[in-house]
């Protein structure tokens, strides 16, 4: 397994460059100073300066990252090239965070201008650089001396300016690996003034206007860079990749489809278009139309294609699948298989955050109740651009599940402010306004005890919402009409309309609350107990739910406590002495010895049934325990207050001789 040294990194990736800035540059009165601040990578002063050991070593950013990627990839850690100190991803730091004095003398560094050799005699401080090279009254270079012969000092007027947008775009390319695009992005403006016929500079810009989330600036760069070189392969594939950030996948197939992918068949000599390039399995293989039209698959080795066509049809094989994605996502989207959708375009997204297919996949999320999902996603898109149409569309839809009824109503006008006509605008303002207008309605006829008025207005708010089965909005409107409901008693109702609340957000509390309610109306307490006790393990410190569980105890402790006045046969309204004639009544029936001949079954029954009459006078023959009977305790509930209730007299009489 090969080691991955500093050297072998730096120059044997590719075309890869040093990131930081070179230290050629720097006054040689700083150079100490410089060394200080030299990359532990690339060996040049620090873009974007991290530290990334207790040694104060620093990096350059693109750097550091970079290092560790390659480190990865041969299976071994990542430590300091200086110090060999592991490098822990979590513990790195910016250097303007570890040391915010050391960042102010980095940038006191005095530098020449990178562009000397161009003849510029600029001196400043090393944060001064960017500035100065996009600067024309401050970046100067050398002009040809006037010759007799017109052409040659043209010419070598072209090659100084050549010279001069070269260096700018290498130090543009500096900018852009160290992630200040909009920096890179004013140097490469600047080499394109002063060189404008150079495709490179047109599509380094658009790549940097593609990373500042700008595709149709980096659309239009790539099309200059055409019109100067229609065969640059980089610039169609960027534009592409400018369509595809668009959202426009199909314009982006078809521009790569116009491209030229000729390559020469060797078995024939034959030219053949490259339709795509497989690999997928170990060998890749290629698929190739012939002059006559056919198409065939034949093996790599067969076909001389150059890179640039190569990179063409790459690029068109990516694109033509995140299309046919999106395509599928869409369809789903038009069937209503939301679930679908949002799979299909999370892996769409994965590689594209184009605005279109994040509104596609917000609209998938708010359709399934996800609205902070929905949420998350138009925001990212109206941050993007604030003038989006239908992001606010979406964006209302979104808050209008989350029962956030005004926002929604602003969002909808603001968008039918930008586009009056906006077919989503107009929808979503009508959905948000009748569904704001029929929960006041239910609200008023609620408040005057309509409740027949309220059903009705919740029920048509229902339907005007075109709720999905999971949001919020999907949870209140079916609480608020099992609550009314209940007041009409109409309990099995209440009880369905609860249980579509519970299922939109299983922590409905409202629904909770009045399906325990209806559940009692209809002596099933045993269930409420059961849902006040999965409850309250939410909400174990609200007083509402404490109140509702002790209710639904209390109540199945009644229900299974013995009926004392059918015992006894007696009227709950009867007087004590009735109760205790019927007591002895009762006992002659049903006393044990009356039963000693009987079968043991008989003998069992009566002396359950003589110890039963003895508690049932025990309870309804003292006024306070048939009081606390009749509230709804139990025997054991009603001996627990009665000793509470002598112990406090006790103590109190014993607290009134302490003090005479």
């Amino acid at each position: 397994k090969a080691t991955v040294s500093v050297l072998n990194w730096v120059r044997g990736a590719g075309d890869r460059q040093p990131m930081g800035f070179s230290t050629c540059f720097v006054d040689p009165g700083d150079e100490v100073v410089a060394r200080e601040f030299t990359c532990s990578v690339c060996q040049e002063m620090v873009l974007e300066p991290l530290v990334a050991c207790s040694q104060q070593h620093v990096f350059c950013a693109e750097c550091l990252q970079g290092w560790m990627d390659a480190k990865q990839r041969h299976g071994e850690s990542a430590a300091c090239p200086n110090c060999n100190e592991p490098i822990v991803p979590k513990e790195v730091t910016p250097l303007k965070a570890a040391s915010p004095i050391a960042v102010r003398i980095l940038s006191k560094i005095r530098c020449r201008c990178p562009l000397a050799e161009q003849g510029c005699d600029w001196t400043g401080e090393y944060s001064e650089v960017p500035g100065h090279l996009t600067n024309t009254a401050t970046h100067r270079t050398a002009r040809p001396a006037a010759r007799e012969n017109g052409a040659t000092a043209a010419a070598a007027a072209q090659k100084t300016a050549v010279a001069t947008a070269d260096a700018l775009k290498e130090q543009g390319n500096t900018l852009f690996g160290a992630g200040r695009f909009r920096e890179a992005m004013s140097l490469y403006t600047k080499a394109i003034s002063v060189a404008p016929d150079v495709p490179t500079y047109y599509t380094n810009r658009a790549a940097a206007w593609l990373r500042c989330g700008a595709p149709k600036e980096a659309a239009a760069d790539c099309e200059a860079a055409l019109r100067l070189d229609p065969a640059f392969a980089k610039a169609h594939v960027r534009y592409s990749n400018a369509m595809v950030a668009m959202g426009d996948f199909h314009a982006a197939v078809a521009h790569l489809e116009a491209c030229s992918r000729e390559a020469r068949y060797r078995p024939t000599g034959e030219r053949v278009d490259v339709v795509k390039v497989h690999t997928e399995d170990t060998t890749p293989y290629y698929t190739i139309r012939l002059p006559d039209g056919s198409e065939r698959q034949t093996t790599e080795d067969k076909v001389d294609m150059a890179p640039a066509a190569t990179s063409i049809v790459q690029e068109l094989d990516r694109v033509k699948q995140l299309a046919g994605l999106y395509d599928a996502a869409e369809a789903a989207l038009g069937a209503q298989e939301y679930k679908k959708a949002r799979d299909l375009l999370e892996v769409v997204l994965s590689q594209t955050r184009a605005a279109p297919a994040i509104l596609a996949a917000a609209r998938a999320e708010v359709a399934l109740g996800r609205c902070d999902a929905g949420l998350r996603l138009t925001r990212e898109v109206l941050k993007a651009d604030s003038t989006h149409v239908d992001a606010y569309a979406v964006r209302a839809q979104a808050l209008l599940y989350s029962v956030e009824l005004d926002q929604a109503l602003t969002l909808c006008r603001e968008a039918l402010r930008l586009d009056p006509d906006h077919a989503g605008g107009k929808a979503a303002f009508k959905r948000v306004r009748t569904v704001q207008k029929l929960t006041a309605a239910a609200k008023k006829a609620s408040d005057r005890r309509e409740f027949d008025a309220a059903v009705e207005a919740l029920t048509d708010a229902i339907n005007a919402a075109e709720l999905p089965t999971h949001a919020p909005l999907t949870a209140k409107l079916h609480a608020d009409r099992a609550t009314a409901y209940l007041r009409l008693q109409q309990h099995e109702r209440c009880i369905q309309d609860c249980a579509v609340a519970i299922y939109a957000e299983d922590d409905c509390k409202a629904a909770w609350l009045t399906k325990a309610n209806a559940l009692h109306a209809l002596n099933r307490h045993e269930d409420a107990l059961r849902d006040m006790e999965a409850l309250l393990r939410v909400y174990e410190n609200d007083p509402l739910v404490r109140h509702q569980y002790e209710r639904a105890e209390k109540e199945v402790r009644k229900q299974k406590r013995p009926k004392y006045y059918d015992v006894l046969q007696v009227p709950t309204v009867a007087s004590e002495m009735e109760i205790k004639n019927a007591y002895k009544k009762r006992v002659q029936e049903c006393h044990p010895d009356k039963f000693a001949a009987a079968p043991k079954e008989d003998q069992e029954r009566a002396e359950r049934d003589f110890k039963l009459l003895g508690e049932a006078l025990e309870v309804l023959g003292d006024p306070m325990r048939r009081q606390l009977y009749d509230e709804g305790y139990d025997k054991a509930a009603i001996d627990e207050r009665v000793e509470r209730a002598n112990r406090a007299a006790r103590e109190g009489h014993r607290h009134h001789h302490h003090h005479r």
